[in-house]
């Protein structure tokens, strides 16, 4: 089973890597691309890496039971997880109000006020809300006085954007 997992990290590896690639040569520019592109290298590269690891690293362990099954497994869990991150990349990268708030503040040593903050499509009661839950849960330190990122959450915007950058994208772009 080790051997499963083993192949499977790499074939995830190797789509991380083909999604990079692509997005660094031509990153689609509407969601519904965005998607469909996900998709093709998370499920249909996958199975075609999974494919290539299992054919010429044929697994020992006689209970995988030969290389069609020991790639169905493989290829299960990619799938599983490609499309995992396929719609958390979308929500990570996109979506969320909470993580723009915390990107703001990693670039506001001061710290912001509520009202500086300032997110787009966004009614107030609802960055009060995500201000509240990000305070609660220990990513910012707050009113009285201008919002800061704590250490905790420093470290999720800086890790938030060193993906991005990997990607190839700008700060405060969708994509």
């Amino acid at each position: 089973m080790l051997d499963v997992l083993l192949k499977f990290a790499a074939t995830f590896l190797g789509t991380v890597v083909l999604h990079v690639i692509v997005w660094r040569i031509h990153r689609p520019l509407d969601y519904r691309a965005w998607i469909g592109s996900l998709l093709t290298i998370f499920v249909i590269g996958g199975g075609a890496i999974a494919a290539a690891i299992v054919t010429r690293m044929p697994s020992s362990d006689p209970r995988i039971g030969g290389p069609l099954v020991e790639w169905c497994a493989v290829f299960l869990l990619q799938g599983s997880i490609g499309v995992v991150y396929t719609f958390g990349y979308t929500l990570l990268l996109v979506g969320s109000p909470s993580l723009i708030i915390l990107q703001r503040l990693s670039v506001a040593p001061n710290g912001l006020l509520v009202e500086e903050i300032g997110l787009p499509m966004t009614s107030d009661a609802l960055v009060g809300f995500r201000v509240n839950n990000l305070i609660h849960e220990g990513y910012l330190a707050g009113p009285p006085g201008p919002l800061t990122l704590t250490p905790k959450g420093a470290r999720i915007a800086r890790s938030v954007n060193a993906y991005r950058h990997l990607l190839g994208l700008r700060d405060g772009e969708g994509g």
